[in-house]
C-alpha cells in the first residue's frame, strides 16, 4: 500500500472513530438511557457526527478497495456498495434533522415537523430509513473483514462482530426489545474504525520505512 493511501485511510478512519464515539457516547447520556442531555443539545450531538461520520467511513473504504489484492476486490467493492447506501439513507435522515426539525421546533413550529422527527412515533417512517441505513453499514463491514488476510484477525473480528448486528438494528422497528441487541454497535462501532485505524497507521509506517 502507498503512503498517501494509508495515511488517507488512517485519518479518515480516525476521524470515523471519533463521530463513532461521539455519537454513542451522546446517545447514551440521552434520554430514555442517561437523562443528562436535554433538547436541543441531546440531538445535536447526536446527529451532527452521525452526519460525518458515514462520510469518513466512505473514504476509509476506498483506501481499503486500493489496499486488496485483485482476488479480494470483490468484498471491497460489496463493502463499498453497502456502505454507499448506508451513507445516502443516514445522510438524508440527518440532514432534515439538522436543517428542518431541529430549527423548526426551536422556533415553536415542532408539530409542523413532527413526521420527519427520529425521536417521535409520528416519524416511525424516518426510523425505518436510519435503521435500515445502518443495517447497510454492518453488512458493509460484514464485506469489508473479507478483504484481509487471516494475519489481521482482531480487524476481521471486530468487523464481523460490527456486520453481525445488521439484523438487531432493523429488528427493533418490529420487535423493540432487539434494541438491547443493538446497542452493541455503540461497541463494535467504535471499536472496528479504531481496529481499521490502527492497521492503516501500521501500513503507512511500513510504508514509509520501505521508501527509505
Amino acid at each position: 500500500m502507498n503512503r498517501t493511501t494509508a495515511s488517507l485511510g488512517f485519518w479518515a478512519s480516525l476521524v470515523a472513530f471519533a463521530c463513532a464515539t461521539a455519537y454513542s457516547a451522546a446517545q447514551i447520556i440521552s434520554p430514555p438511557l442517561l437523562p443528562v442531555l436535554y433538547f436541543p443539545w441531546n440531538e445535536i450531538l447526536i446527529i451532527a457526527p452521525s452526519f460525518v461520520l458515514p462520510l469518513a467511513y466512505i473514504i476509509a473504504l476506498n483506501c481499503v478497495d486500493a489496499y486488496a489484492p485483485e482476488e479480494r476486490k470483490i468484498w471491497t467493492h460489496m463493502a463499498l456498495s453497502f456502505g454507499l447506501l448506508y451513507a445516502a439513507f443516514v445522510c438524508f435522515t440527518y440532514i432534515i434533522q439538522l436543517a428542518t426539525v431541529i430549527p423548526f421546533t426551536l422556533k415553536g413550529m415542532g408539530d409542523q415537523v413532527n413526521l420527519f422527527r427520529l425521536t417521535t412515533s409520528d416519524g416511525h417512517w424516518i426510523q425505518a430509513v436510519d435503521g435500515l441505513g445502518y443495517a447497510f453499514m454492518s453488512v458493509s463491514a460484514l464485506f469489508a473483514a473479507l478483504a484481509f488476510p487471516k494475519e489481521e484477525r482482531w480487524l476481521r473480528r471486530s468487523l464481523f462482530a460490527h456486520g453481525l448486528l445488521a439484523p438487531f438494528i432493523i429488528l427493533p422497528l418490529w420487535i423493540p426489545l432487539m434494541i438491547v441487541v443493538g446497542m452493541l454497535w455503540f461497541i463494535t462501532g467504535p471499536t472496528s474504525l479504531i481496529f481499521l485505524a490502527r492497521f492503516f497507521k501500521t501500513s503507512s509506517s511500513a510504508s514509509y520505512t520501505g521508501s527509505q
